[in-house]
């Protein structure tokens, strides 16, 4: 559930910033993006090809990739829970688990969902 979350947070700043640099791109483009696994973890936990965008914009694909990477940096939000790189056609998420997880545990201690209470049984 967490791995959806965090996936579905980049995607959603992808789009977005993605929307703001290039806003003549035909919105049924994003339909066709998509995060991949990197082959190797030391290159982050996601990854953003953008080989379909420099195709449809005819732009070097390392361009638009240090493009969108500048972009999501000013993201105070992304940058704190994610380091953003490029790597060629690539931009590359690591997620800052350490972090990520103090985050969400702090939620969860804050929360009264009673989430590790022990219940009385019932009588």
């Amino acid at each position: 559930m967490l791995f959806d979350s965090v996936r579905q947070e980049i995607f959603d700043s992808v789009i977005g910033e993605l929307g703001k640099i290039y806003p003549s791109i035909n919105k049924d483009v994003f339909l066709a993006i998509s995060l991949e696994t990197p082959p190797d973890p030391d290159l982050g936990d996601f990854a953003f090809p953008v080989f379909k965008l420099a195709k449809l914009l005819r732009s070097a694909p390392k361009e638009i990739a240090t493009k969108l990477m500048q972009s999501l940096l000013k993201q105070k939000g992304l940058t704190k829970f994610y380091e953003i790189s490029v790597l060629g056609a690539y931009v590359n998420f690591k997620v800052k688990n350490d972090l990520l997880l103090s985050e969400v545990l702090s939620e969860l201690l804050l929360s009264s969902s009673g989430l590790g209470e022990k219940k009385q049984p019932q009588e």
